[in-house]
């Protein structure tokens, strides 16, 4: 029991960043995208 315990454990410690990392990068795409947008409007 300990030791499928201790993997479960491991394999969150694992998913969590990547989940996290995904959500940067979107929030990052899209700070990116709707500042560009906005800026392109304003030279315009």
């Amino acid at each position: 029991m300990d030791t499928s315990k201790s993997t479960h454990v491991v394999l969150d410690i694992q998913v969590v960043p990547d989940t996290l990392q995904q959500l940067l990068d979107t929030i990052c795409q899209t700070l990116v995208i709707s500042v560009s947008n906005s800026y392109q409007t304003y030279k315009n």
